[in-house]
């Protein structure tokens, strides 16, 4: 699965416990690196999920 595809945050979940088949691939350098993950947050509205266990 390539986390572009996910786009729930029940997909992304089910991503993290390793339901899904992950392939990771490190590219760019540390800026482009954290900009990535600046926009996976930004796509799931991370700032506004609450927490729940």
């Amino acid at each position: 699965m390539n986390i572009e595809n996910l786009t729930t945050v029940e997909a992304l979940d089910s991503f993290i416990q390793g339901n899904q088949t992950a392939v990771i691939t490190v590219l760019g350098d540390k800026k482009e690196r954290y900009q990535f993950i600046q926009s996976k947050l930004i796509k799931f509205c991370y700032i506004t999920l609450s927490i729940s266990s």
